[in-house]
């Protein structure tokens, strides 16, 4: 940041300072702080129940996959075994080859799709949640100041303290940093929680529209399998007569 700006950003947080000094010096000694503590509570508590709601989708989607990793690879190595023992002089030796080798394919397609469109779009929706809870961290601390230094203004004054003037000077400035980040997690938290629902609609019917769209490939080439592995067994019958 320039000097300038940085005189210019210095110059209106003295100003915003001052203000809220003269407010302050206003006001009687038993004036009450109004800080949303039962609002605040509400989303903090909100913002716990979607992360962890958030963590578990997260947690078992990557379970998923994994399992379905693990499918994919005994799937092609069955496949393969097949491969390898139908022989090539089999009735519809080489359909039944694509169809497996297909076969293999579609089980990759989903893979990736679901990795990408699926749970690609959750972990960095899951990785919003550290910097949001330092917000909030942030917000408690700043509110631990200000309770402080309101309450070393109030003995000042109860005991006519020399310092009071810079008690109330570090009062106000502790009023402006907390009043920052609570209109900031205010207007935060609320935003990302009601975004929730579209998130995850969004999210949810892409897994199942993939899901569903696997099931007709695989249905397609398992039911094309399984008509080849007809012709196979008759054929295997017809020579023994």
């Amino acid at each position: 940041m320039a000097d300038k700006e940085k005189k210019s950003v210095y110059s209106k947080f003295n100003k915003s300072v001052q203000r809220k000094r003269e407010k302050l010096r206003s006001k009687s000694s038993d004036t009450k702080e109004v800080d949303g503590v039962d609002s605040f509570k509400e989303l903090k508590g909100n913002f716990e129940k979607q992360q962890n709601q958030a963590s578990r989708v997260m947690k078992d989607a990557t379970r998923y996959t994994r399992a379905l990793e693990e499918m994919i690879r005994a799937s092609k190595s069955l496949g393969d075994s097949i491969k390898t023992l139908y022989e090539p002089d089999w009735p519809y030796s080489k359909e039944s080859y694509q169809c497996i080798t297909d076969l293999d394919q579609t089980y990759n397609e989903l893979a990736t799709e679901l990795n990408n469109e699926f749970v690609e779009p959750l972990k960095s929706y899951n990785d919003r949640f550290p910097d949001i809870k330092k917000r909030i961290d942030r917000r408690e601390r700043r509110q631990l100041d200000h309770h402080r230094c309101k309450r070393l203004v109030e003995q000042g004054r109860a005991k006519g303290s020399k310092k009071l003037n810079e008690l109330e000077d570090n009062f106000s400035t502790a009023q402006i940093e907390f009043d920052q980040i609570n209109d900031e997690v205010h207007e935060v938290l609320p935003t990302f929680y009601e975004g929730r629902m579209p998130f995850f609609g969004q999210h949810f019917q892409t897994l199942f529209a993939t899901l569903s769209k696997y099931h007709e490939c695989v249905h397609k080439n398992t039911d094309e399998l399984s008509g080849l592995m007809e012709h196979l067994f008759l054929a295997s019958g017809e020579k023994k007569r």
